[in-house]
């Protein structure tokens, strides 16, 4: 089985933080092995959050 796109995961919601903790770091892991595995993906959301980073400076500074 090969995807072309990796497939990130996000934290389950549980009740006690132990199993919370346990889920947060094999999330972690998962995700951080997707960036490994397609490392153009994590570069594409770097550069899109770098973005929005921008548009929110430029209009912050257009409202001064």
């Amino acid at each position: 089985m090969t995807t072309d796109k990796p497939s990130y995961r996000s934290v389950p919601t549980f009740r006690n933080y132990e199993d919370y903790h346990d889920a947060e770091q094999y999330t972690k892991g998962w995700n951080d092995a997707m960036d490994y595995i397609f490392p153009e993906a994590k570069k594409a959301r770097e550069r899109e959050a770098a973005r929005k980073n921008l548009k929110l400076l430029e209009a912050e500074s257009e409202e001064i």
